[in-house]
């Protein structure tokens, strides 16, 4: 949900590698954008969203700098890894 290309997010390749990921860039500067959340809605196989044990659905916001593992409409099962987080140093 709002993962926008050239809003919320960009196609970034690793020069020593050759790999592209997509990754959340900051997307509070852009006047039209203040809104935008970017996160990972979990939908079951009826394209219903996936209720937590709690009730809500399974929605997952997503920082700045993180990367994207998955895209829209891929199948995830539980353990895989949906976004991953970069550390300093």
């Amino acid at each position: 949900v709002d993962v926008i290309d050239g809003v919320s997010v960009r196609e970034e390749t690793d020069e020593a590698t050759g790999i592209s990921s997509r990754v959340i860039i900051d997307w509070r500067s852009a006047t039209k954008s203040a809104d935008i959340k970017p996160s990972v809605q979990i939908v079951g196989d009826n394209g219903e969203p996936v209720k937590l044990p709690n009730g809500s659905d399974a929605v997952y916001l997503l920082s700045v700098g993180a990367i994207l593992s998955v895209g829209d409409g891929d199948t995830i099962a539980a353990g895989d890894t949906i976004a991953r987080v970069t550390t300093g140093g």
